[in-house]
C-alpha cells in the first residue's frame, strides 16, 4: 500500500510538470493534492481497463476524458498534456534507467 502512494505522488510530480508545461491552467487548478487524485484515478482506472480485456484498448481514451474533465480543459490540451507525460517518461528512461542499468553491467561484470 505504502509503495502504491508513493508511485502515485511521484506520478503526481511528473503529471504537475506536464499539466503546467502543456497547459495554461492556474497554479491553483494545477495543485500537487489535485495531481495526487487524479493519478490515483488514473491508476485505477488502468487497473480496471486491464481486468475488462478487449476494453483495455480504450485506456488511454479514458485518460483524456479524466484529465479533460478534472483541469477543465480541451481534448487538444488533454491530448498535449499525454504527450508531455509520454515525453517525460522517455527522458526518464534515456538519462536515469538506461545509465544505472549501465553502471549495473559494468559493476556486476568487474566484481
Amino acid at each position: 500500500m505504502l509503495g502504491t502512494l508513493f508511485a502515485w505522488l511521484v506520478y503526481a510530480a511528473f503529471l504537475k510538470i506536464a499539466i503546467g508545461v502543456a497547459t495554461d491552467v492556474s497554479p491553483e487548478r494545477n495543485s500537487l493534492m489535485r495531481a495526487f487524485v487524479t493519478a490515483g484515478v488514473l491508476s485505477v482506472s488502468s487497473a480496471v481497463m486491464s481486468v475488462l480485456g478487449p476494453f483495455a484498448i480504450l485506456a488511454p481514451i479514458a485518460w483524456l476524458f479524466i484529465l479533460k474533465s478534472v483541469y477543465d480543459i480541451g481534448w487538444w490540451r488533454a491530448l498535449l498534456v499525454w504527450l508531455a507525460l509520454v515525453a517525460i517518461a522517455v527522458l526518464l528512461v534515456v538519462f536515469v534507467l538506461v545509465p544505472l542499468g549501465l553502471m549495473a553491467g559494468v559493476t556486476a561484470a568487474v566484481f
